[in-house]
Formats: structure tokens, C-alpha cells, sequence
């Protein structure tokens, strides 16, 4: 029971709202990008916005930058926008067990 309450915990650093799982950010085209993050929802979407500032600085995507898949495409499609505004979690997901257990000291 330790354990899972330890889990939780991780998942709902944030008062009770959960801060880390599946997220989705809407784009103006219409689509929706959707991601996944273990750390808390507003620091994803400031490492996002920062790719998006970093490549669109770039004249041409080598393929060794280390860019976001959501960054590339605002690169490659120049008049959408992102709306970080609206981006919210719509699924809560845990750490892995295995990953919480290896990491205990027996």
C-alpha cells in the first residue's frame, strides 16, 4: 500500500489536479497534438514552446537536431500556430512500477 500511495503522490503533486500523463495541445489547423510526460504538464509545455523557438530560428532541419516532433511541424508548416493555452491532460498515467521498485533501496 506504500508503494501505491508513493505513486499517486507523484502523479498529484499538484493539490489534487495531476500534473504529469497524456496531454493534448490544439493547433490552429485543427489537429491535435497529443504527448505523454512524467513531469509536470506546465514544464512539457515550456520545453515545447522553447523547441519551437530553437527551430524556427534555423533555415533548414538538419538530421541531427534534436528538435520536437511538434516543433518540426511548425517548422515545416510555418502559418500554424500552437494554442499552449487550451493544453490539458486528458489521461493520468504513473511512473512504472518497475521503474518506482528498482529504484527503492532494499
Amino acid at each position: 500500500m506504500h508503494l501505491l500511495r508513493n505513486l499517486l503522490e507523484v502523479v498529484m503533486m499538484d493539490g489534487n489536479k495531476p500534473t504529469q500523463g497524456i496531454y493534448e495541445i490544439p493547433c490552429s489547423c485543427g489537429d491535435t497534438y497529443i504527448g505523454r510526460t512524467m513531469r509536470p504538464l506546465h514544464h512539457r509545455l515550456k520545453k515545447h514552446a522553447d523547441s519551437i523557438d530553437a527551430c524556427l530560428k534555423k533555415t533548414k532541419l538538419k538530421e541531427e537536431d534534436n528538435f520536437s516532433a511538434l516543433a518540426q511541424q511548425i517548422f515545416e508548416n510555418h502559418s500554424y500556430s500552437i494554442k499552449f493555452e487550451p493544453a490539458q491532460l486528458i489521461a493520468i498515467v504513473p511512473q512504472p512500477l518497475k521503474q518506482k521498485i528498482s529504484s527503492r533501496n532494499c
